[in-house]
């Protein structure tokens, strides 16, 4: 599988990563992450709707998820989604060239560039499998009906 995205004047080409080493990314991903994750997750999925959602108890949830996101678990991230073997960009006036350490200041001018880029990598090798899974769970269906059910409408204004 693979995908392009624009960030920037930049065009990222991003190549899966095979079966295997999706899951054992996954595995560490969620050793790290899914922990705060689900403390976010059980206050948004709060079962009394009526009270609202505890301000506290979501900032707690927030606070422990960024906890887990120190500089040096971002960059180890970004060293593994951004594989030179997965990852190549070109510019408007360069030809195509993969993502390495030598050359990823020169496509990615910023953090926020950086973080753009491995949510795709992230979205292109976990998005799918993971909804196939929620789906067979029936967690997807159990989300998708507690969060509609608990959402205010929205203004269709713009």
């Amino acid at each position: 599988m693979r995908t392009s995205v624009l960030i920037d004047d930049v065009t990222f080409h991003i190549q899966a990563f095979d079966a295997f080493t999706q899951l054992r990314m996954f595995g560490d991903l969620q050793r790290e992450i899914l922990p705060a994750l689900g403390g976010v997750m059980n206050v948004v999925m709060a079962a009394d709707k009526d009270a609202g959602r505890d301000e506290k108890a979501m900032l707690a949830a927030f606070h422990d998820l960024s906890s887990r996101f120190s500089g040096d678990t971002l960059a180890k991230w970004a060293a593994r989604l951004l594989d030179e073997q997965h990852v190549s960009f070109e510019t408007k006036h360069e030809a195509p060239q993969k993502l390495t350490k030598h050359n990823m200041s020169d496509a990615l001018p910023d953090f926020g560039a950086v973080l753009e880029l491995m949510y795709h990598v992230g979205k292109l090798n976990f998005a799918d499998p993971l909804a196939r899974w929620a789906s067979l769970s029936g967690l997807a269906q159990k989300l998708t009906a507690k969060l509609s059910a608990s959402s205010v409408p929205t203004s269709s204004r713009s």
